[in-house]
């Protein structure tokens, strides 16, 4: 409002001065007309009439030209100041205008940052379970290579015989980690463990 709306402001009122100065002309105008006219009247007269006339119409016709140009003066300043008030109602109207889309663009402005935050938030959540899943499936692949202990294999066992031994198991699960980290080992096949394998 400072920026847009003090210079219309100060001409606002630059132009109701000028309209008070002219108002005060005029009726300064009509009071010295109307006290020369009384004088005239009061005067003996002296002097041909026709002359005291001529200079009555001469004096009468200046004063109603400068009355005459001092209203017309007055009628345009009247017009520049309601100009003037139109300008500065639809300013102030814009003003109005563009803080209601401020408003609005502050607002999507919040929602957008909340939105950025959640996502961030979200990312930062999604990166912490990735990581401890890859830490959980690092500590899973090093707990399958961890060697348990060595067996030698004899000629009546099997797979299951050392699951149930080792991991108080005989179920598939048990024995195949057992074949699995023993793979190089034993050979494609599992059911055929061949007696004095090293396991």
């Amino acid at each position: 409002m400072d920026s847009i709306g003090q210079p219309i402001l100060d001409l606002h009122l630059l132009a109701i001065r000028a309209k008070v100065l002219c108002y005060n002309r005029l009726v300064k105008q009509d009071i010295l007309t109307e006290k020369r006219k009384k004088a005239m009247m009061e005067q003996p007269t002296k002097g041909p009439k026709i002359f005291d006339q001529l200079i009555n119409a001469v004096s009468s016709r200046d004063e109603k030209e400068a009355l005459e140009a001092a209203k017309q003066h007055v009628i345009e300043m009247e017009k520049k100041v309601a100009e003037t008030e139109k300008k500065l109602a639809d300013l102030q109207i814009k003003l109005s205008q563009t803080q209601v889309e401020l408003r609005n663009a502050n607002a999507k402005a919040t929602a957008l940052e909340q939105r950025a935050l959640a996502a961030e938030a979200k990312v930062k959540q999604l990166t912490e379970s990735q990581a401890q899943a890859q830490q959980q499936a690092a500590a899973a692949e090093a707990a399958k290579a961890q060697v348990l202990a060595t067996h030698k294999i004899a000629a009546d066992e099997t797979l299951s015989h050392l699951a149930l031994k080792y991991y108080g198991h005989a179920t598939k699960p048990y024995w195949t980690l057992i074949y699995e980290a023993n793979k190089e080992a034993m050979g494609p096949n599992p059911n055929k463990v061949r007696p004095g394998t090293e396991l």
